[in-house]
């Protein structure tokens, strides 16, 4: 039997077949302080964790949130959904802004923290 298929908007099936993989923007203060953000998955909205400190292109994993198998008419195996995170910058920052980024950098360099 072959099954064909076509691409999706925001999903990309994975190699093995049963993985999708999107791509979810969240705002630097999400990616910094943790929070959580609705993803669109094959079984309808759900609930995505972003923990304190994500990185940009972080990868999280939805258990079970995939491609389901069918063998001998019942359901298999159920594969993962696999969300990199984008992190948004803001574009323009009012004075203000600029001057509580530019406390906040000196507060984290006084400590001795970095980028790595």
């Amino acid at each position: 039997i072959a099954v064909l298929y076509a691409p999706h908007p925001e999903f990309v099936l994975m190699e093995n077949m049963i993985d999708i993989a999107s791509k979810i923007k969240v705002s630097m203060f999400d990616a910094l302080l943790g929070g959580s953000v609705k993803i669109n998955t094959l079984q309808g909205q759900k609930s995505l964790k972003i923990t304190p400190g994500t990185q940009p292109g972080t990868t999280l994993r939805m258990k079970s949130a995939g491609m389901k198998t069918i063998i001998n008419g019942t359901f298999n195996v159920i594969g993962d959904h696999l969300v990199e995170v984008l992190v948004e910058l803001p574009k323009t920052l009012t004075d203000e802004q600029e001057g509580l980024l530019l406390k906040l950098k000196e507060t984290m360099e006084d400590n001795g923290e970095s980028n790595d």
